[in-house]
């Protein structure tokens, strides 16, 4: 599974590799067209972790999930800001 991030100009990509240790290895790559890719370092999984996906959300969509969930990112134009970013 590959996605890029919402927060830093990166690209992620999640590779399987199901042995005791672990089960899915993130890398990263600031240059997507470059075709390097660097394994994660700072990274959290749930304990046992299943497949899943990263779907978009468009900026309407991003207003009404905060609006019934709360959010720690506001909407500016059509980019996903964190309110800390906001405030500098």
């Amino acid at each position: 599974m590959g996605y890029k991030s919402n927060t830093e100009d990166k690209c992620y990509l999640w590779s399987d590799e199901f042995t005791l240790d672990r089960r899915y290895v993130p890398f990263e790559t600031t240059n997507l067209a470059g075709g390097q890719w660097t394994a994660s370092q700072d990274f959290r999984l749930p304990p046992n972790p299943c497949h899943g996906v990263v779907p978009p959300v468009t900026s309407e969509e991003y207003k009404r999930l905060s609006a019934a969930w709360g959010s720690v990112y506001s909407v500016v134009g059509s980019t996903v800001v964190a309110e800390r970013e906001r405030l500098l």
